[in-house]
């Protein structure tokens, strides 16, 4: 197996990000790679860098069979929707696969920086200000 370090995982598990970076509340686009067996079940979820909990996640519902795809995490339209949540303050962001039956990561993304892109963009600095103070 030679790693390609893009994310990391093992026996055919791996997660990709499209981008390095996003704007808050914008929509996330993630390819996935699973082998052909894998529980449709199995799940991504998004984590703050430093949280032990993942605030989101999506099922790769009707994934069975196949080996890879790719899920958008997009904003609800309304919040009770229950549909993925995205990164509401800037910070660091990873997207993990998760097996369904026993909820082991089995594939990390790449670090993800949100950033509010209504205005100037926050200095590094500023991130990790606000990340000390949540």
């Amino acid at each position: 197996e030679g790693g390609s370090g893009a994310g990391s995982g093992g026996g055919g598990y791996k997660v990709k990000l499209k981008i390095g970076n996003a704007c808050i509340d914008t929509p996330i686009k993630v390819r996935w790679e699973a082998p052909k067996d894998h529980n449709p079940e199995d799940f991504l979820a998004i984590y703050r860098v430093d949280a032990p909990d993942y605030f989101n996640m999506v099922e790769l519902s009707g994934s069975s069979g196949q080996e890879s795809g790719t899920v958008t995490f997009t904003k609800p339209k309304d919040e009770k929707s229950g549909n993925p949540r995205l990164p509401a303050v800037e910070g660091l962001y990873v997207v993990r696969y998760l097996r369904a039956n026993d909820q082991r990561v089995m594939a990390s993304s790449r670090e993800l920086l949100a950033t509010r892109c209504d205005g100037p963009a926050p200095t590094n600095e500023e991130i990790e200000k606000q990340q000390k103070r949540q």
